[in-house]
């Protein structure tokens, strides 16, 4: 496991106009004992007020940027600190291993006028993964991602932004997207609204048997190739949305209303 830059239980830190390279396609993958899916170019931990800038980040074994907690005994309060209050911005992250941007634990969080692109080599392969370890201290909430380029995603799920456990209020508004959208669970509210999405697919369904799907908002979106697949979800909006060779199902959904969009 490695970190080029490590931001661990500080406040008001900014990074940026900065080139991280990892050793992506130098790395010895021979030991075994390892998924060798832990290099990170940044990685957040138990920290506030953090603003990474124009920062282009590549060649990661694991992440471009991960966002966590610390437990209580790593840190300097001597108490589980979310990490809050993190901007992302107009930074280009491409070719790195695993994920883009990995947000595992926080709030308040937003990702916006970045490029991520080319994420490709291990499992999930996602451009920004919202996703706890089942640990009942790690929560993502309010997650704002818009004016995003996200494409050239490598694995078959083309994993374009994902959320699966744990997650709560997410806004995912105009973005550029080729690749697909993966609900598989959200707590609260997602509005997904004013995006493009190509060549792939706005799909909730179950993760886990226990997960839930609430309060999904799919608004004004134009959608080439892409279909809206929606399982299981309570209180759905699909509301005028452009839809070119693409169609819109649900299947054992509550609650649900579907207005005003066009197909072609």
């Amino acid at each position: 496991m490695y970190t080029i830059i490590s931001i661990y239980d500080v406040e008001n830190v900014r990074v940026s106009n900065g080139i991280l390279i990892g050793d992506k396609d130098t790395h010895n993958y021979n030991n075994m004992n390892s998924t060798h899916e832990w290099g990170y170019g940044i990685d957040i931990k138990a920290s506030s007020n953090i603003e990474i800038t124009s920062i282009q980040i590549s060649m990661m074994t694991g992440d471009g940027i991960a966002i966590s907690n610390l437990p209580k005994q790593e840190t300097s309060i001597n108490k589980i600190r979310t990490t809050e209050n993190v901007k992302i911005n107009n930074c280009n992250i491409y070719n790195n291993r695993r994920q883009g941007i990995s947000i595992i634990s926080g709030q308040n969080i937003d990702i916006y006028n970045n490029e991520i692109h080319d994420i490709k080599g291990t499992n999930p392969q996602a451009a920004i993964d919202m996703e706890t370890n089942n640990d009942g201290n790690q929560k993502v909430d309010n997650i704002k991602i818009y004016n995003n380029k996200i494409y050239n995603l490598d694995s078959p799920s083309k994993f374009a932004i994902e959320t699966y456990m744990n997650i709560y209020n997410v806004d995912i508004y105009n973005n550029e997207i080729d690749g697909r959208i993966i609900v598989y669970e959200i707590n609260e509210t997602m509005n997904i609204e004013n995006n493009i999405i190509k060549n792939g697919e706005i799909l909730a369904k179950k993760g886990r048997a226990q997960s839930i799907r609430n309060n999904i908002v799919i608004e004004d979106n134009e959608l080439y190739g892409s279909n809206i697949n929606m399982y299981y979800t309570n209180n759905l909006t699909i509301l005028n949305n452009k839809l070119e060779n693409s169609k819109i199902y649900h299947e054992n959904c509550e609650n649900i209303q579907i207005e005003n969009n066009s197909t072609n």
